[in-house]
């Protein structure tokens, strides 16, 4: 079995300015039909090669996702009237944009030998069909993992993750570029609970969007 090597996968850019810019690729979602983006790490928005205080006021964080020839900016202002998202081709923006996302040999975890000393660090992946029947397989790491031995139960919470709004659509989450992001719940191999990224009132927006995609196949793998 192969799993993303998220150790080494990067996403970089050569700006048409000559900077460049590399990224650690924090997820991925990947289609039957040969569709793939990734979404780099969360960074806060800064002056870039600036002389002053370096982050940028009023602050903001944001991430990158791409795929092979388009790109979407993910922007999370802290008021109202700060930067949104926006998709655009790459070359709009970018001289070039490569991905580099190698596999490794792993090996899958049975759900029962997560609990008492279970293996570090995991890699999740979530298969599952689309409404339009295009199957999508999203791959992410593990941030965080319960485990509890009488009863005996796991939970895995981590994220966020790319929710393509071909497999998905989170009802009140922003998607942007057909992508949305979401924090990810689960308990179970066949059942997952999303926590997607919107308005939330008053011109702000959160992660406050709840979704459940049933019918999922999912693995873990050390």
């Amino acid at each position: 079995m192969k799993r993303i090597d998220f150790a080494r996968a990067t996403i970089a850019w050569t700006t048409r300015q000559g900077s460049r810019g590399l990224w650690r690729i924090a997820a991925a979602a990947r289609s039957d039909g040969g569709k793939a983006w990734y979404l780099a790490d969360a960074v806060m928005a800064g002056d870039v090669y600036g002389q002053g205080s370096l982050p940028l006021q009023p602050a903001y964080s944001f991430q990158f996702a791409a795929s092979r020839d388009r790109h979407v900016m993910f922007r999370d202002a802290v008021d109202p009237g700060g930067p949104q998202d926006s998709p655009a081709p790459h070359a709009e923006s970018f001289e070039v944009v490569t991905i580099d996302a190698p596999e490794i040999d792993a090996i899958a975890v049975p759900f029962d030998g997560l609990v008492g000393q279970p293996p570090w660090p995991l890699t999740a992946r979530l298969v599952a069909t689309g409404p339009r029947g295009r199957r999508w397989a999203l791959e992410f790491p593990v941030n965080h993992l319960n485990v509890r031995a009488a009863p005996r139960a796991w939970q895995v919470e981590t994220g966020p993750i790319l929710v393509p709004s071909d497999l998905l659509e989170i009802a009140g989450a922003a998607a942007t570029g057909g992508l949305q992001r979401a924090f990810v719940f689960f308990n179970r191999a066949d059942r997952v609970d999303l926590l997607g990224f919107g308005p939330t009132g008053s011109g702000r927006r959160g992660f406050a969007h709840t979704a459940r995609l049933e019918a999922a196949e999912i693995t873990l793998f050390a």
